[in-house]
C-alpha cells in the first residue's frame, strides 16, 4: 500500500496511503505527539475531531512536494511494515524501514481517521530477509491521489463544528446534562439524559458513529471523547459529587472487563450517600512485568467497607493504562451500598517499573511520575 508521509507541525504527521494494495481509494490519519527526528515507536493518538481534522487537511494540501515523503506498507510473515523513501540521495538504499505498523481503518465510507496506530521494532533476523520496496509500483499520480483524499476529508466535514463537552448533573430534574461548548465558550447545545448508559453513549458517539454527533435540528458537532470532555464537580444535597466516575466507561466501554459497575440512572447518582475516603493502592506483579506482560497490575481499596462490587475489581489484572484511567476518578461508586467514595491514589514499586511517558497527561499518574526521583532517594511512597 503506497502513500505519503506529510509533516503537519513539529509533533504531528499525516500518514495517507491506499486502503488496500492496488486500490485507488486512500485513507488517512493525523498522528499526534510525534517526536521530531526520533524513530516512530509506541502507541500514537490520531486526531478524531472532524473539524480539526478538516482544518489540518486543508493545511496539508499546501505542503510542497519536497517536504513530503513517499511511504509503502508491505506485508511479510503476517506483519505490516512501514517504509519511507529518503528525501535526498544517500549512500545506502533509497528506502528506510520505519518498523512494524498496526492500525484500525476508518469507519465504512470514510477516508479518515485511522486510529490506534502502533509502531514497533522489527527483529534483526527478520530484517535480513526483507526484500526492499520496488519503486516501479509507485504510481505517477501519487501526489494527486493523496490530495484527493485530503480534499475528501475537508468535504466530508461539511458543516461539522468542533466543540468541547462539559458533563454535569441537574439535581432538580434528576438528569445528566451534556453541554456542547463552542470555541468561545458559548453554549451550542444542551442535551439531557436520564440513564448512565445514555450519557456514556452520546459522549462516545464520535468514536462509534461517523465521527460526529447530529442534533435534532440538523446541527453536526465533533469532539474527541478522550480529550475534549470535562467532568463537572457539583454540590448536591448529599455533598460534593464528581462526575469523573464516568470517564473510564467513556474512554473504554469494557473497562476492567465489565467489573467497573456504575449506577443505572442520574437519580441513583444524586441519591447516593457520600462515603468515607478510600486509597486506591496499585501494585505491579514484578515477575509478570519482567516477562513483558502488559496485564500485570492489581488495585487494592484500603477501606474495609467498600462493598462486594469494588472488591471484585481487586481480582482483575490490569494494564498500566487501566490504572491511569481509574486514577482519574476523584470519586468511585460502591453500587452495593449506594455510596460514592472520595479517592486517593498510591503506587507501589514505582522505581522498579517504567511508566509510559504519554501517561504524564493523566493528572494523578503524572503526579506520581513527577515525584519518582524523590521517591527513589528517600524510599517513601506518596498518596495523591
Amino acid at each position: 500500500m503506497i502513500g505519503e508521509r506529510i509533516p503537519r507541525s513539529d509533533d504531528q504527521v499525516w500518514l495517507v496511503f491506499q486502503e488496500e494494495p492496488m486500490s485507488d481509494r486512500m485513507i488517512a490519519g493525523l498522528l499526534t505527539e510525534v517526536r521530531k527526528n526520533v524513530t516512530l515507536r509506541g502507541n500514537f493518538d490520531t486526531v478524531v475531531d472532524l473539524g480539526r481534522l478538516a482544518y489540518a487537511a486543508g493545511y496539508a494540501l499546501q505542503i510542497p512536494t519536497d517536504e513530503r515523503q513517499t511511504i509503502i506498507i508491505t506485508r511479510f510473515d503476517g506483519m505490516g511494515l512501514l517504509w519511507v523513501k529518503h528525501l535526498e540521495d544517500t549512500d545506502d538504499s533509497d528506502w528506510a524501514l520505519i518498523g512494524k505498523i498496526r492500525y484500525r481503518a476508518p469507519k465504512d465510507g470514510m477516508s479518515a481517521p485511522i486510529r490506534g496506530v502502533t509502531m514497533s521494532g522489527v527483529p534483526k533476523k527478520v530484517i535480513e530477509r526483507l526484500p526492499l520496496p520496488d519503486d516501479e509500483v509507485i504510481p505517477s499520480d501519487l501526489r494527486e491521489r493523496v490530495d484527493k483524499c485530503l480534499r475528501q476529508i475537508v468535504g466530508d466535514v461539511g458543516s461539522v463544528q468542533s466543540v468541547h463537552i462539559n458533563v454535569t448533573i441537574n439535581e432538580e430534574s434528576g438528569s445528566y446534562l451534556v453541554q456542547l461548548m463552542g470555541q468561545n465558550e458559548e453554549l451550542m447545545e444542551e442535551l439531557e439524559y436520564g440513564t448512565t448508559e445514555e450519557v456514556i453513549g452520546v459522549l462516545r458517539s464520535p468514536m462509534t458513529k461517523r465521527g460526529y454527533y447530529q442534533a435534532e435540528d440538523g446541527g453536526q458537532y465533533s469532539w474527541n471523547p478522550l480529550k475534549d470532555v470535562s467532568y463537572d464537580e457539583v454540590e448536591i444535597a448529599n455533598g460534593r459529587l464528581s462526575l469523573t466516575f464516568l470517564r473510564p466507561r467513556v474512554e473504554n466501554t469494557r473497562f476492567l472487563n465489565g467489573m467497573y459497575v456504575l449506577p443505572r440512572t442520574a437519580r441513583e447518582v444524586i441519591e447516593s450517600e457520600l462515603g468515607e475516603g478510600v486509597v486506591m493502592v496499585v501494585t505491579p506483579d514484578l515477575v509478570r512485568y519482567k516477562k513483558g506482560a502488559k496485564q500485570c497490575w492489581n488495585v487494592l481499596f484500603t477501606n474495609t467497607n467498600v462493598g462486594e462490587g469494588l472488591r471484585q475489581m481487586e481480582y482483575v489484572v490490569c494494564t498500566i493504562y487501566d490504572i491511569a484511567l481509574l486514577f482519574e476518578c476523584e470519586q468511585i461508586f460502591n453500587v452495593d451500598m449506594k455510596k460514592r467514595h472520595p479517592t486517593w491514589t498510591s503506587v507501589n514499586h514505582l522505581a522498579k517499573v517504567k511508566i509510559p511517558d504519554e501517561l504524564m497527561n493523566r493528572s494523578r499518574m503524572g503526579s506520581h511520575l513527577e515525584i519518582r526521583a524523590l521517591g527513589d532517594r528517600d524510599g517513601r511512597s506518596y498518596i495523591f
